[in-house]
């Protein structure tokens, strides 16, 4: 009876570690996940600005100042 209540603890135990260590990765990734992400919107904002102004910078990876 004391070993089944003691691996039924044990099994409830490794459960909430997997959790706690779940939710510490990403707490610890969450940050890099937000600045790629964030850098990911700059670097789209910046190429349709770019493709706005120079429709041919982006088709042909040149600038044509004309």
């Amino acid at each position: 009876m004391f070993q089944i209540s003691r691996n039924s603890d044990f099994s409830f135990s490794s459960y909430i570690n997997t959790i706690s260590w779940t939710v510490e990765i990403l707490s610890h990734s969450l940050p890099i996940m937000l600045c790629l992400y964030l850098f990911t919107i700059a670097s789209l904002v910046c190429i349709a600005i770019a493709q706005q102004h120079n429709p041919e910078l982006i088709v042909n990876g040149t600038a044509n100042d004309g």
